[in-house]
């Protein structure tokens, strides 16, 4: 199931709010870095499972799922289930690294029609290079006859 510019944008909207946020940064701070960095990673396995690195610096939290909207009604909206995902994964990460209770999300954010034709835009010429570059393998590498 791919994920919707609705999804995505939404996602994006928050990753930045949650960025400016002084008592996210706060929440994070007992790993003892200055970073924390959560990716959400969707495969075509069974698999779910969560993956931890610490460096000096960063930590860096790769949540691995078969499926985007998995914390949310089917009938829920795009926005929401991204929304819900966020949730998800953030307490995920909170029970992986033992950190306080998070703080509240913001709001829902509204999502700008020209931002959203704008990263339909870019997820149109995301796919269109993926079909290119299976183009470019199938012929750099022929079946053998």
């Amino acid at each position: 199931m791919e994920m919707t510019a609705e999804y995505e944008l939404t996602y994006v909207c928050l990753h930045d709010e949650l960025n400016r946020d002084d008592a996210w940064r706060a929440w994070w701070a007992p790993t003892g870095r200055q970073r924390l960095e959560i990716s959400f990673n969707i495969v075509p396995a069974e698999a779910e499972y969560v993956s931890v690195r610490r460096g000096s610096s960063v930590v860096q939290a790769v949540v691995v799922r078969p499926t985007h909207g998995f914390a949310s009604a089917p009938e829920a909206s795009e926005p929401q289930r991204a929304y819900d995902d966020i949730r998800t994964n953030l307490g995920i990460v909170q029970d992986r690294l033992k950190l306080p209770p998070t703080p509240p999300l913001p709001p829902l954010p509204v999502l700008d029609e020209n931002d959203l034709r704008a990263m339909r835009a870019v997820k149109e010429a995301q796919a269109a290079e993926q079909r290119w570059v299976g183009e470019l393998a199938a012929w750099l590498n022929p079946p053998e006859s």
